[in-house]
């Protein structure tokens, strides 16, 4: 009896190494069936699951000459060759490479000055002609002054923080191989942080570093479009918000605590700026930002926050041993 069990044990060890890979490949298919039924519905279904910061650009910029950002998907960069309308008084033009102001050759021309201005809608330029911006007039001023001719790219966009501007450094100025770049951010990054969900109930805010979408990588960024995976990283996030219970109401969202860019955040970007630049043979150029004291009071509640910005960006210059223009 004992050599007829030997000999039947293989055979029993079989059937169940295969009874087991059936239920592992039947568990497959009920599963991917599940997921599919499940990615339908939520297609079917008139809801918009993503956070309100990853569609912001598709649903408030796409008309005025912007497109989502591949890189900061919740952020925005302008669309090549597009105009952009703001409020019906002054058009921005960008050129065919996304950038406002006029056509130039990707490689740095021979005997030229090449200079890469980097910013918000203060260096773009808001409500300014795409002739008067900073980086337009600077070539005149620079060739007047010092007699050296020198090419601008005014890479400033609307909206951005200096942790949008240091992807931007490393993923597309530094393609274009300038020979200084001056870097001014500030306002938007001492803004209160952005809201995952809308007023009417409770939200959460993030740093632009923390959001969801700055922490997906390889196969993540391919699943963020589907709807499943909206919905529940949609879920996790509400989840986060009740949990935090904190509410804020869009007309107070300036006055949270919690910053796009906080300031030690802010700091560390600058620096990381400055040794990317340096380490590409680029000389940075940090800039404090300026503000209009005719502005209205809602405006000059920030005047104190935006003085510590710029105080920051000449301690973090002196630091490191950089120039800086205040």
């Amino acid at each position: 009896p004992v050599r007829i069990m030997d000999r039947r044990l293989p055979a029993c060890n079989r059937m169940k190494e295969f009874s087991l890979t059936k239920k592992i490949v039947y568990s497959l298919i009920i599963v991917s069936f599940v997921l599919l039924l499940a990615e339908g519905l939520l297609r079917i279904l008139p809801v918009d699951f993503q956070t309100r910061y990853s569609n912001r650009a598709g649903k408030l910029w796409v008309n005025k000459g912007v497109q989502q950002d591949p890189d900061l998907p919740w952020s925005w960069m302008p669309q090549p060759g597009a105009v952009c309308h703001i409020d019906g008084k002054t058009d921005f033009r960008f050129n065919a490479f996304g950038y406002r102001g006029p056509v130039f050759k990707k490689e740095k021309p021979s005997g030229k000055l090449r200079i890469v201005c980097m910013g918000d809608s203060g260096t773009m330029g808001w409500r300014v002609k795409d002739d008067e911006t900073y980086c337009s007039l600077l070539p005149g001023l620079i060739m007047e002054k010092d007699g050296i001719e020198a090419e601008t790219i005014n890479a400033g966009v609307f909206g951005y923080t200096s942790h949008q501007g240091l992807n931007q450094l490393r993923k597309r100025i530094l393609a274009l191989r300038p020979d200084i770049i001056t870097i001014c951010y500030n306002w938007n990054d001492h803004a209160g942080a952005i809201q995952m969900f809308g007023p009417a109930g409770t939200s959460i805010q993030k740093p632009d570093r923390d959001l969801p979408a700055n922490k997906r990588i390889g196969a993540l960024v391919a699943l963020s479009h589907l709807r499943i995976f909206q919905f529940l990283e949609n879920a996790i996030l509400k989840a986060e918000s009740y949990s935090a219970r904190d509410v804020e109401d869009e007309n107070t969202q300036l006055d949270s605590k919690i910053r796009r860019v906080p300031p030690e955040h802010y700091k560390e970007n600058l620096r990381t700026m400055i040794q990317v630049a340096r380490a590409n043979n680029i000389t940075p150029i940090l800039l404090t930002q300026a503000f209009n004291p005719k502005e209205g009071p809602r405006r000059r509640v920030h005047r104190e926050i935006q003085n510590e910005y710029n105080e920051m960006v000449i301690e973090v210059a002196k630091k490191e041993n950089g120039l800086y223009v205040d």
